[in-house]
């Protein structure tokens, strides 16, 4: 069986914890994102995913 890291095993808790508060039937995966938010080293993560993703000023235009 793995065995996961202290952090990611609470963010799990949380994240079933988010979905059980909200009486939803499943865990999702926005569940564990928002639970993931409280995990300093998820959320630095995200932070630098966030910053080297290069998003454009203007959508591509599309031909038909």
């Amino acid at each position: 069986m793995p065995t996961f890291s202290r952090s990611l095993e609470q963010s799990l808790h949380r994240a079933l914890a988010l979905a059980n508060e909200r009486h939803h039937e499943y865990a999702t995966l926005e569940h564990l994102l928002l639970a993931l938010l409280d995990d300093q080293d998820a959320a630095a993560v995200m932070r630098w995913s966030a910053k080297a993703t290069r998003i454009p000023s203007r959508p591509p235009a599309f031909s038909a």
